[in-house]
């Protein structure tokens, strides 16, 4: 069979190209998607402007990651439920190909809007945005609850200390270092721009980005205020505390963080802190918790006053988990 494969044949049909030698069509895929990586990086070195002229042929990439990406699930079911090392190559280039078009249809959105050069930073540089976060990570720690179960580096890690932002990067730093693993021929080039800050002031200048990158990328209005609020319980200023409280009752539900509860009686709020849990649906000691959220809903009971409550909350709780060991 020849070698040089038809690119309309493998887009039109991958039935037939699951019916060519597997090696070959893999190759291809390979080296079609390395293709478009050497063009994307390209990209990079154009300016906002040069990249808007750019935009016509940028759309077609998308198209044809989609394309290999449909071969690769073809060849992935010939191997379905025999585990090889040839379904995880398989696999770990389709999950490259994936986040490459995920990258790049922000891409593309990031230069509709001119990577948001028309919109001010409340933050000067990179630096400067560091300094803020580094500042209410500090806040954070010193009135966080003392550790109560041990001070072991695995506990320091999961602690009230944490900021939801830290939560947020550690899981982006996951995805990187998965990413690295597939090794030098599929990294792909990040976008970074000192000054380009997700968070901006006043409300009228940053809302409508906000709400129109939340449509092109299908996110839920429950998505984007639970992300603000995060942003809100990490400030430590007064003001953000009082929003932040403000749009918890919207978003407060059975999927809600348990740090919120947390991270609210930290700063003095108990009472909120009691409607977060009881809107949670996680105030009746009816379900077991983690040991860090078991002692929260106590203190926070403690706080308000509610010292019966808390006592029969915590025996609830310490019956429920008796039964688990018996």
């Amino acid at each position: 069979m020849d070698v040089c494969m038809d690119e309309s044949a493998v887009y039109s049909d991958p039935i037939i190209a699951f019916l060519l030698d597997e090696v070959v069509v893999k190759d291809w895929c390979r080296r079609t998607f390395k293709s478009i990586l050497t063009e994307l990086q390209d990209l990079y070195n154009h300016t906002v402007q040069q990249m808007k002229t750019k935009l016509s042929p940028l759309l077609r990439f998308p198209v044809k990651l989609v394309g290999i990406s449909y071969v690769l699930e073809v060849l992935e079911s010939s191997f379905k439920g025999t585990p090889s090392a040839q379904l995880y190559v398989l696999h770990h280039l389709q999950e490259s190909i994936l986040m490459t078009k995920q990258h790049l249809d922000i891409m593309i959105w990031l230069i509709r809007h001119n990577f948001l050069e028309n919109i001010g930073s409340r933050y000067t540089d990179f630096a400067a945005w560091r300094s803020s976060v580094h500042e209410r990570k500090s806040a954070a720690s010193t009135r966080a609850w003392p550790e109560s179960v041990n001070h072991s580096a695995d506990s320091m890690k999961t602690n009230g200390t944490t900021l939801f932002i830290e939560d947020a990067l550690s899981n982006i730093e996951t995805e990187q270092e998965y990413a690295d693993e597939m090794g030098g021929e599929f990294e792909i080039a990040s976008l970074q721009k000192d000054g380009s800050s997700l968070f901006f002031r006043p409300e009228k200048e940053w809302r409508c980005i906000v709400d129109d990158f939340a449509t092109t990328f299908n996110l839920t209005r429950h998505s984007v205020v639970e992300s603000f609020s995060f942003y809100l319980l990490d400030d430590h200023t007064d003001d953000a505390l009082q929003e932040a409280c403000r749009l918890l009752p919207e978003i407060s539900g059975p999927t809600t963080h348990p740090k919120v509860a947390q991270v609210l009686l930290e700063r003095q709020n108990p009472d909120a802190a009691l409607m977060v849990l009881r809107w949670c649906g996680r105030d009746g000691g009816a379900q077991l918790v983690s040991l860090v959220e078991a002692v929260t809903a106590v203190r926070v009971r403690v706080e308000c006053g509610f010292l019966t409550e808390a006592f029969m909350y915590q025996r609830t709780l310490c019956m429920k988990v008796k039964e688990t060991m018996l």
